[in-house]
């Protein structure tokens, strides 16, 4: 059986993919397709990957985070070669709405993409979120610029990752060991376990800031609140 990856791989993977099909496809444009390609810009093809990565039973406002991590990637390519990614909200409406305008954004400029929520009504910002995305990595390839150089210039050059810290279950909560698909590097159901433990008070939140800061070199958290009681957030502040 083919290891099973963990959320952490799935992302680190998506960002190698995207970032390797943006230099590939830039760095082999000439300065004439380059051109030719700001020109047109016209969608060859559309696809959309709805995907489902694991998650632990993180805590919000909301209640338990569900065990899956949902997103829809969406990939275009235009008729010069050029990939465009996007990635937005998961879920199936989401992914109904997208594959509805795929099929409709053949033959259109990507550069055009801005007409694009007139296409399907009631496409939405997450629909629209994709698809936009997807055009703008298009079009900076196209241009050999960066999207923030796109959309008017980059505030700053560097930007320090903020570590996200939430109150939670532990993984062997009986949330994920009821769901027999939940895998992990050590298995599936009961042995999908994680060593973070549960996170319900002031004390576990500062150690597991303290793991985050020693194993990752964080120095800015950000806390997801509205969990325990107000007083008891105080606190873990």
């Amino acid at each position: 059986m083919p290891h099973a990856l963990t959320r952490r791989d799935w992302m680190l993977l998506g960002a190698a993919t995207s970032s390797t099909l943006t230099g590939l496809t830039a760095s082999r444009l000439s300065a004439d397709e380059r051109r030719a390609a700001r020109q047109s810009l016209r969608i060859a093809a559309v696809a959309v990957t709805p995907i489902a990565l694991p998650d632990p039973p993180l805590l919000a406002a909301s209640g338990c985070h569900g065990p899956y991590f949902l997103r829809n990637i969406v990939t275009l390519q235009t008729e010069e070669g050029i990939v465009g990614v996007g990635e937005t909200h998961g879920g199936e409406q989401v992914t109904r709405i997208l594959q509805r305008v795929a099929s409709q954004l053949v033959g259109r400029s990507a550069a055009a993409y801005r007409g694009f929520p007139r296409l399907v009504p009631h496409m939405g910002t997450s629909a629209y979120a994709g698809i936009e995305t997807a055009c703008l990595d298009a079009l900076g390839q196209a241009t050999g610029l960066r999207v923030c150089e796109l959309l008017g210039g980059p505030v700053r050059e560097e930007v320090e990752f903020a570590a996200y810290l939430f109150f939670r279950y532990a993984a062997d909560h009986r949330c994920v060991l009821e769901d027999a698909a939940l895998v992990d590097a050590r298995g599936s159901g009961a042995q999908a376990l994680d060593d973070w433990g549960e996170v319900l008070t002031p004390e576990r939140m500062g150690e597991m800031a303290v793991r985050f800061r020693e194993r990752w070199g964080f120095r800015v958290f950000k806390l997801k609140g509205g969990v325990l009681a107000p007083e008891a957030e105080i606190e873990t502040m």
